[in-house]
């Protein structure tokens, strides 16, 4: 025998692993200034790592939504420079997103120079835009610059006087 055996627990990855989390997550996150920059992590380490100076945010189950009726329009302000969302290919579905008059509407409002979602799966979600020359997209209203990789969206329901996409509702920039 090698002795009595011990039980060991091991502690989860920093993630997002269902929709109350992802609610505090997007709370926590939304209210960060300077995220590369900010020497306090507001409590962010238990949803993702930063790693020379870039935060990398992780989804680490899928997520089923139909719970939270959100008051916004948006979800995730910003993923600008030095951020990444990762998805790690899990689903979050059925979320519905309607924004209020003149606003833009999307999972993610603007994804900047330098940001960065990726390996996301959206699936029967709906977003209903603010109107005349606002922005509405699946996973963002508005990419300026950023960079979205091996994403999906797949039984979206979209409306809006603006400028809709299931992607993103406008586009500009480089990454």
């Amino acid at each position: 025998p090698w002795g009595t055996p011990q039980e060991v627990e091991v502690p989860p990855l920093p993630g997002i692993y269902n929709v109350d989390q992802l609610r505090e997550w997007i709370g926590l996150y939304n209210e960060q200034d300077d995220l590369v920059n900010e020497p306090d992590d507001g409590g962010l380490e238990k949803f993702g790592e930063k790693k020379d100076g870039h935060w990398t945010f992780y989804i680490r189950s899928d997520i089923d939504c139909s719970s939270w009726k959100p008051d916004d329009g948006v979800l995730i302000n910003k993923i600008g420079s030095g951020v990444t969302l990762n998805g790690g290919r899990y689903t979050l579905s059925n979320l519905t997103l309607q924004a209020k008059k003149n606003e833009d509407a999307g999972l993610i409002g603007e994804i900047a120079t330098g940001g960065i979602a990726q390996h996301l799966r959206l699936e029967n979600i709906t977003v209903n835009g603010g109107g005349k020359n606002t922005s509405s997209g699946c996973i963002a209203a508005k990419i300026s610059g950023g960079q979205i990789t091996d994403c999906t969206v797949k039984k979206a329901n979209m409306a809006g006087d603006g400028y809709v996409g299931a992607l993103a509702g406008t586009m500009s920039g480089r990454a």
